[in-house]
């Protein structure tokens, strides 16, 4: 039985001859940079060579209270850099949420180049759908502004099925069966028209939201690749599941890509549903 080198634990089975002996357990002694402390195996001699630097993430905190986690900089300041940490961003309603970079720091005007390919790609749809893109505003929710992050539609349809919901003394999990939405009329004549395609979207809509109930975790389906009004019928319907729906690759191989949550829904009637019913013919007439 002999001590280890550095903590003195008795180590056995270790031959009595043996000089240098380590116990297995890490150094834990402080490295020069006074911020971090050594992880190497129990070990004799210096825990840096000679002309080695420690490159562990730096712990102190930025301005926006996180911490720095650029490679170690002792007697530096820390780098000015945007920071990459992730932080919740809500609506007034507290509806939707989402988890961003904080984006907080950095050179001036270094926030546009920080626009995820995620990001882009919301604007490019946009832009498709001959909709007004605010870059601004997609960086100030970026950067975790709640203030920024607006409200939508269907927060407004939310709140009012809160009250409806007080009102009648009824589970608000059960109103999805019990307010009726209205299509847009693009998706309306693409369901007259294309019954076939929007059929099948709305399939695997439904499966997503049962996938997402039985898991609990976000699921995504990837669609094949498809025109750009077939496109425009999954990025319009996904608003009506709750879906987050982002077109890839360029054109002629140009697909969507649709994420279910556990805010998503199944909306009363369908899609199909509804342009059937509006097709029958008025009892009263």
């Amino acid at each position: 039985m002999c001590n280890c080198l550095l903590h003195y634990q008795n180590c056995v089975n270790v031959p009595c001859h043996a000089k240098k002996v380590s116990c297995g357990s890490a150094c834990g002694r402080l490295l020069t940079c006074g911020q971090h402390f050594c992880k190497r195996l129990c070990h004799e001699g210096v825990c840096l060579d000679n002309g080695v630097v420690c490159t562990s993430p730096c712990p102190l905190l930025r301005p926006c209270g996180h911490p720095c986690q650029s490679p170690c900089h002792p007697g530096d300041p820390c780098p000015t850099v945007v920071c990459r940490m992730k932080v919740k961003v809500i609506c007034n309603c507290g509806r939707k949420s989402d988890m961003v970079p904080c984006l907080a720091g950095g050179e001036s005007g270094a926030g546009f180049a920080s626009l995820s390919s995620e990001d882009l790609a919301m604007c490019m749809r946009q832009l498709e759908l001959g909709q007004p893109v605010d870059v601004e505003a997609t960086l100030c929710a970026m950067r975790g502004d709640q203030s920024r992050l607006k409200c939508d539609e269907e927060c407004a349809q939310w709140q009012r099925n809160r009250l409806l919901a007080a009102a009648l003394n009824i589970d608000e999990a059960n109103l999805s069966a019990m307010v009726s939405v209205v299509y847009s009329p693009f998706l309306q004549e693409k369901a007259r028209r294309e019954p076939e395609v929007t059929g099948k979207i709305e399939e695997e809509f439904r499966r997503l939201v049962e996938k997402v109930r039985k898991s609990g975790e976000k699921c995504s389906y990837s669609f094949p690749v498809m025109k750009k009004d077939h496109r425009q019928i999954i990025h319009e319907l996904a608003s009506y599941y709750n879906f987050r729906s982002l077109s890839y690759d360029t054109e002629p191989r140009r697909n969507v890509v649709v994420t279910a949550s556990r805010d998503s829904l199944l909306p009363y009637p369908t899609l199909m549903a509804a342009v059937k019913n509006s097709e029958k013919p008025n009892s009263t007439a």
